[in-house]
């Protein structure tokens, strides 16, 4: 196959594609020595939830405005510095611009897209989803978050920052998860 061949078949490769290969690259050079040799916890959890927001499908409903941000919400401390920022920085999610929210209780908590919530606040669930109306995606690197309706639980496994979908939760919540993103995710069955 030549260049000129090879170059006229990636233009045929959808942009949700061209990010899925870039998800697997991404994937595949942290995990060559391991996340800690080169790059911090949070650094690659914030690259990976970026990524998250380019497989889940929100409806139009999920925005009051054409041009309404897609927010991420942090609970509970920001665990991320600045890497999250610089990870959104000047991106966009369903042609929505990013907005990041740092929230110190469930109190504070207001509508977004995306929640993490940290390992070290401890709350239920069924508060944050009576909280926020719209459909939102949790994640947490919390042990045991999928078994309580969580929908992505951040784990560690060979110094690799590896993930468990608990699709159930996502369908539930009326978010739909790529199976492009549920084939590389380790699946919850209760």
């Amino acid at each position: 196959m030549s260049f000129l061949s090879f170059t006229q078949s990636l233009a045929f490769i959808t942009v949700k594609d061209k990010l899925f290969i870039m998800l697997w690259a991404s994937l595949f050079l942290l995990s060559l020595n391991g996340y800690s040799q080169s790059h911090t916890e949070y650094e690659v959890k914030a690259v990976y939830i970026y990524n998250f927001a380019h497989f889940i499908k929100w409806s139009d409903s999920a925005f009051e405005q054409p041009d309404s941000p897609f927010v991420i919400g942090v609970l509970g401390g920001n665990v991320f510095d600045s890497h999250l920022e610089e990870v959104i920085k000047d991106e966009k999610i369903q042609d929505h611009p990013i907005q990041i929210k740092y929230f110190k209780n469930i109190k504070e908590v207001q509508n977004c897209h995306i929640l993490f919530i940290n390992k070290s606040y401890r709350i239920s669930l069924q508060d944050v989803y009576t909280r926020i109306s719209s459909p939102v995606l949790t994640i947490s690197d919390a042990n045991n978050f999928t078994e309580s309706s969580g929908m992505i639980r951040f784990y560690t496994e060979d110094q690799k920052i590896k993930f468990e979908i608990n699709a159930e939760a996502v369908a539930a919540s009326g978010l739909e998860v790529s199976s492009k993103l549920l084939r590389i995710a380790k699946l919850y069955t209760p």
